[in-house]
C-alpha cells in the first residue's frame, strides 16, 4: 500500500504520520496471516477473559471448616469489618464452608470447593443439622 504516486511525488490524500514503513509492514503482515489464526487468537483471548477468575488472598485461613447456611442475604467483605469493600452477596439459604476461627465476630467463608471468598458476620450463619 504505497502512498507515493507513479511520478514519485507524495500522494496528498494520505496524512503522513512519520513512519509509513511501519504501517506498510502491518498491512503486509495482516494480508499474509490466514483468517483462522485470527479466529483462534480471538477465541483464546475471549476464553481467558471470560473464565479467568481472580483468586483473592486473605489475612486468615479456613481453620476446621464446617458447612453452614446463610440466614439472610449477606454481604461478603474483603476484610473482617463493616467498612471493608463488599466482594459479593450470599443469598439466603445458600451454604458455605465457615472457618472455626472467629475474628471479632467475623469469620472467613469459602465456597463448596473450599476456596475462600471473604468475611461475613457470624451471627447470620446457621449450623446445619
Amino acid at each position: 500500500m504505497s502512498r507515493t504516486r507513479k511520478d514519485g511525488q507524495q500522494d496528498k490524500r494520505f496524512k503522513s504520520y512519520g513512519s509509513e514503513v511501519f504501517a506498510d509492514l502491518i498491512v503486509w503482515i495482516g494480508t499474509r496471516i490466514p483468517w483462522w489464526v485470527y479466529l483462534i487468537g480471538g477465541l483464546y483471548l475471549l476464553y481467558n477473559w471470560q473464565f479467568n477468575e481472580e483468586v483473592l488472598s486473605f489475612e486468615h485461613e479456613i481453620v476446621n471448616g464446617i458447612e453452614q447456611t446463610v440466614s439472610v442475604d449477606l454481604n461478603v467483605r474483603e476484610k473482617p469489618n463493616n467498612s471493608a469493600k463488599i466482594l459479593s452477596v450470599l443469598s439466603k439459604s445458600s451454604k458455605v464452608i465457615v472457618s472455626d476461627e472467629l475474628i471479632k465476630g467475623w469469620v472467613l467463608v469459602a465456597n463448596k470447593d473450599t476456596i475462600p471468598i471473604g468475611y461475613v458476620f457470624d451471627k447470620y450463619l446457621i449450623d446445619n443439622e
